[in-house]
């Protein structure tokens, strides 16, 4: 927030004071010492949120939108030559693993991210020669756990008994409107489907009642499922 006082503007380079200035700075010919975590100050307001900038003298980068991810997000990639020089037969690697390989396009997308795309990431590709990208940590954080399917008596159950089953999971990241949905199924059978309510009731056991049951939580949009051990 802005507080009364002075207006002019103090501009931090890694939490050091480096020069006060307008509210604009400009790098007139960036250089890897310009690398680091700007923030800025005006007046007598609190500093601002910081921004990283990282400088290379790489010919091909590999570049993303953020460095952290929450899983179902997606993740753009873009293995970028130097001065934007046009790069072919481009691969991409995850671990040093190559997944994908692109002869034209040199930017991929990972629709929904999950768990299993944390890693170190890099490319390759032609220009005059093939040059490879350092690598860039990218980071997917898990939304909720995976549910497990809990009833309210012990097995095995008695006939006519009232059995409240229970589809629990725990949020690890709070996001504002967030919805899980719930289903239940015995088999391939279903029992309900995307109810925000994560308990369902089997109101009298009986023998055909016996089987193998899971339950599912997904997000409104479907683009996180998860499925409990039977």
């Amino acid at each position: 927030p802005h507080l009364p006082g002075n207006s002019s503007t103090r501009w931090f380079l890694n939490g050091t004071a480096f020069q006060t200035l307008t509210p604009r700075y400009r790098i007139a010919a960036a250089s890897v010492s310009d690398t680091g975590e700007y923030r800025c100050q005006t007046g007598l307001s609190v500093p601002s949120d910081p921004v990283r900038l990282e400088i290379h003298r790489d010919w091909l980068l590999l570049q993303v939108q953020s460095r952290v991810f929450t899983e179902g997000e997606p993740l753009t990639l873009r293995c970028h030559g130097w001065k934007n020089k046009p790069v072919y037969n481009v691969v991409f690697y995850q671990n040093d693993k190559a997944f994908k390989f692109s002869p034209q396009n040199s930017e991929f997308t990972i629709l929904k991210t999950s768990l299993s795309h944390n890693g170190i990431y890099h490319c390759s590709g032609m220009g005059r020669h093939r040059y490879t990208s350092p690598g860039v940590s990218i980071t997917v954080k898990e939304l909720f756990l995976a549910p497990v399917l809990k009833a309210s008596l012990s097995l095995p159950l008695l006939e006519g008994h009232l059995v409240n089953l229970s589809c629990e999971t725990k949020l690890l990241l709070q996001r504002p409107g967030l919805q899980l949905y719930f289903s239940f199924y015995t088999g391939s059978k279903t029992l309900m489907s995307r109810n925000t309510s994560s308990g369902y009731q089997i109101i009298t056991a009986k023998r055909e009642d016996s089987g193998l049951y899971w339950c599912e939580a997904t997000t409104e949009d479907g683009s996180i499922v998860k499925r409990s051990p039977e």
